[in-house]
């Protein structure tokens, strides 16, 4: 098993604004992750549930770990987030995305 960010730290920075860093801002990749980004912290209400899934299939983000003071936990429990562990001020959600059918077969 092994641990892998599912948004690269330049990506988090050009989240957050950053001009230090190269710009990706257009990318299918960048937006998948910046919608992840959008629904944790709960900078828009607007994110269809659909959405925010296939962000997380596509990314194929498995695990979620998310400060307790944050308000996006309701969201992620309906979205079929798990909480599986919490503690020390974060709260750790599993997703558990569903292979679409051609990349099941792979």
């Amino acid at each position: 098993p092994s641990i892998l960010l599912s948004i690269p730290r330049d990506m988090r920075l050009n989240y957050a604004g950053s001009i230090t860093v190269s710009k990706s801002t257009g990318s299918k990749r960048y937006k998948r992750r910046a919608l992840i980004l959008d629904v944790i912290n709960s900078v828009r209400d607007d994110i269809k549930i659909k959405r925010f899934k296939n962000a997380m299939r596509m990314t194929k983000t498995d695990y979620l770990i998310i400060p307790e003071e944050y308000t996006c936990h309701e969201y992620l429990k309906e979205a079929g987030c798990q909480v599986v562990s919490s503690g020390e001020g974060v709260v750790i959600y599993r997703y558990i995305w569903e292979k679409k059918k051609n990349e099941a077969e792979k």
